[in-house]
């Protein structure tokens, strides 16, 4: 199931690219782990870290907020 929601995303993460996406990615509040995604190759991807709690094994997703590219995939 990861592979097809990821596959999902990366079909639709190159639509409209320019001064559109600038605004959208510097609107994204920053991360306390420093992930800048102005300067991400990942730009218009989700860009996700393992920063998760290792005592529930979760992991916090962190995703551009792109609304072409609304991926939520752990």
């Amino acid at each position: 199931m990861e592979d097809a929601r990821s596959s999902r995303c990366r079909r639709r993460r190159r639509r409209r690219r320019g001064e559109e996406e600038e605004k959208l990615i510097l609107q994204i509040p920053a991360v306390d782990q420093g992930v800048s995604p102005a300067s991400s190759e990942n730009r218009g991807e989700c860009v996700v870290q393992e920063q998760g709690d290792q005592s529930t094994g979760q992991c916090r997703i962190i995703w551009l907020i792109d609304r072409l590219t609304n991926c939520h995939f752990c």
